[in-house]
């Protein structure tokens, strides 16, 4: 987002995402806290790249959520270990909407294979998540979690439940068990990479489903999210349970 000479927040296109939505979010920002990440009428919290690769020359990664101010007063950011992952609880959704008592946003981004930096991570991304879910499920009672991000991450079409989940001859589940339902998902993307493998299997173990190629105008598309002089993939998701739909 950030360059020498340019800031994309200034761009006409940056603009009219903030005339029509109510939260915004940036992942590979290249922030630091030199800069002025201000909009008018928005509320917004960086989190910026504790470690950076010796020989760059600038910043790198770093994540920005905005929520307008008219939200703000349902909205908390939440601490994070990590700089890969930022949290976002939204308070008592159900008295203006809908949804659940509290709504918990989390936003990262997942370096790419090969990357310089793999050389800082020492626990997978899905195995963080996964981690602080746990945590704020035991904070906040009743809570629905919505994941988003940059993942790099391919999973064509591939199911992200358990197919042919019968539970009628299983009898050590638990009473509140939900079973796997099948739900069909379109993709433009027809590659499957490590990563992906891993989102499929978070989305298994946590009972989150990818919204993308589902729901609104993305239904039945599954519509490419990165297109670049390399090829075009699905790399980006949003992931919630099928109740919250």
């Amino acid at each position: 987002m950030i360059g020498k000479t340019y800031n994309k927040l200034d761009s006409e296109e940056i603009k009219c995402l903030f005339d029509i939505n109510d939260i915004v979010i940036f992942t590979e920002t290249w922030s630091n806290e030199n800069f002025n990440y201000s909009v008018p009428n928005f509320k917004h919290h960086t989190l910026h790249r504790v470690k950076n690769v010796n020989r760059s020359k600038r910043s790198s990664g770093g994540l920005i959520v905005y929520i307008h101010e008219r939200l703000s007063d349902n909205v908390e950011f939440l601490k994070t270990s990590e700089d890969c992952v930022l949290w976002v609880r939204l308070k008592n959704c159900s008295s203006s909407c809908e949804l659940a008592n509290d709504v918990l946003l989390c936003v990262a981004y997942n370096v790419p294979k090969g990357s310089s930096r793999e050389v800082f991570i020492d626990r997978n991304i899905f195995d963080i998540i996964t981690n602080d879910m746990l945590y704020y499920e035991n904070m906040y009672t009743d809570c629905q979690f919505v994941i988003t991000g940059d993942f790099n991450a391919r999973i064509s079409n591939r199911y992200d439940f358990v197919i042919d989940d019968d539970t009628l001859h299983v009898h050590s589940i638990p009473d509140d068990y939900v079973q796997d339902v099948y739900l069909p998902r379109f993709s433009q993307d027809k590659n499957v990479n490590e990563y992906g493998n891993y989102l499929l299997e978070f989305c298994k173990a946590t009972g989150l489903r990818v919204v993308n190629g589902r729901l609104g105008l993305d239904a039945n598309v599954g519509k490419y999210t990165c297109v670049n002089t390399q090829g075009a993939s699905v790399v980006d998701y949003v992931l919630c349970k099928q109740c919250f739909f």
